[in-house]
């Protein structure tokens, strides 16, 4: 009943609906109305402030119409209740009060982004050399968009129809996610690629595999990778395929990442890793590093955090790359009848190496050059993390170079890392 009353357009159309719960309870609803009418005519009603004398009142008026409405409002418990009920002003709302006008946080029920527009990316026409790339974008921690440079550098990607597809790599053994939206809680299934490319046009599939044997000779490393030390750090190349829309949940991972779109067009939303407290104070999944928030509808009142987070967005085409920084939180959507890219995991390189030889010439190059890192690089890289803040009185940079001489003199040193990490 208490949410009830406060929808009513007025204060008579209140008393009004005392008379259908009355009844609805089988009450005698005519002797109520008649005592509305008398304190309607005492003005009485508009403040709800009825007194025993109004109600006896109320009852001798009623008994000249042969109704005993005293014993009515004096001794029955709803029409106590109810009296108690609009003699209470705290409790009483207004139609004005209840209906005024309220407007949604920014961006409350949209997409992911909607609340306020995206910062911009650093946008470059071909792909950075090592050197630049390192000192402005991986040590700096910023994004890059490198715009058309695939296609350009003779990638075969546009060669790479699903016929071709299915006549090199069709036998092998691919990893398949049920559903466009990414749920991290659902199972994976695994069929073969030529099962794959059959389904995936009419079934809701996506693949998301790591490329293992004769696959790797999809994976070509752009002269951006190649030297300086990043070509020592190559961990993982994913193929990423299906048919739009396809979303991802907002995640981090824990390796830089270089993204390359093949067919297709993605949108990539970006989120600094500075902001860490903020996106993982509400609804965020410590293992697996990814946030609950669902990307297409935001509750901003549940992830309150959003409302005036600053983000990053960044549209690619095919023969687009991104480099996204290593903890920098992401989504990503994908569209078109057919998607297909290849990303590149490393390992994040905290010492640049002058090993690069100039003007070369090759801007790709097979993965099967460098091969994958040891999984010790992995544990190096966030052992040297720890270090990342450190004063500038401990000299980092003097503490990485020997560090580096210590590793080249060693054939294995994961044992020595291990005790270092517990250690620490």
């Amino acid at each position: 009943m208490g949410v009830f009353f406060p929808l009513l357009a007025t204060r008579e159309d209140k008393i009004k609906s005392v008379l259908f719960l009355f009844e609805t309870y089988k009450y005698n609803s005519n002797i109520f109305a008649m005592c509305y009418k008398y304190l309607k005519k005492k003005k009485k009603f508009h403040r709800f402030q009825w007194a025993p004398k109004d109600i006896r009142k109320c009852g001798r008026t009623a008994r000249s119409y042969k109704a005993s409405s005293r014993r009515f409002f004096e001794s029955t418990m709803w029409a106590r209740i109810i009296i108690l009920y609009f003699t209470w002003n705290s409790f009483i709302l207004t139609y004005e009060e209840t209906t005024t006008k309220y407007e949604p946080p920014a961006g409350h029920k949209h997409a992911l982004g909607a609340h306020m527009k995206p910062l911009g990316v650093t946008l470059i026409g071909k792909f950075s050399t090592p050197l630049v790339f390192y000192s402005h974008f991986v040590k700096a921690s910023k994004p890059i968009h490198m715009k058309s440079v695939l296609f350009d550098a003779g990638h075969p990607g546009q060669s790479w129809t699903d016929e071709y597809l299915r006549g090199h790599y069709g036998k092998e053994m691919v990893r398949v996610e049920l559903g466009k939206k990414e749920v991290r809680s659902r199972r994976a299934d695994w069929m073969r690629l030529s099962q794959f490319l059959d389904s995936y046009p009419h079934d809701d599939l996506y693949l998301v595999h790591s490329l293992s044997g004769i696959m790797l000779d999809l994976v070509k490393v752009p002269r951006t990778l190649q030297c300086g030390g990043f070509q020592r750090l190559l961990h993982e190349a994913v193929m990423w395929m299906g048919r739009g829309p396809l979303r991802s949940v907002l995640h981090y991972d824990e390796l830089d990442n270089l993204l390359c779109v093949i067919d297709g067009v993605k949108d990539v939303i970006l989120i600094d890793q500075i902001y860490k407290k903020k996106v993982e104070s509400k609804g965020f999944e410590q293992e697996g590093h990814y946030s609950l928030v669902d990307v297409e509808s935001v509750d901003m009142f549940k992830f309150s955090q959003f409302r005036e987070l600053p983000w990053y967005r960044v549209h690619l085409a095919a023969g687009d790359c991104l480099y996204i920084p290593y903890k920098w939180y992401h989504q990503v959507s994908s569209f078109g009848n057919r998607t297909l890219a290849i990303n590149l995991w490393f390992s994040h390189l905290w010492q640049f190496d002058d090993d690069c030889e100039k003007d070369s010439s090759l801007l790709l190059q097979p993965l099967k050059k460098f091969g994958f890192a040891s999984s010790n690089e992995a544990v190096r890289s966030r052992w040297l993390e720890a270090f990342k803040e450190m004063d500038d009185d401990l000299q980092l940079d003097e503490f990485l170079k020997h560090f580096h001489l210590f590793q080249k003199k060693q054939n294995s040193f994961s044992h020595s890392l291990t005790v270092m990490e517990m250690n620490m």
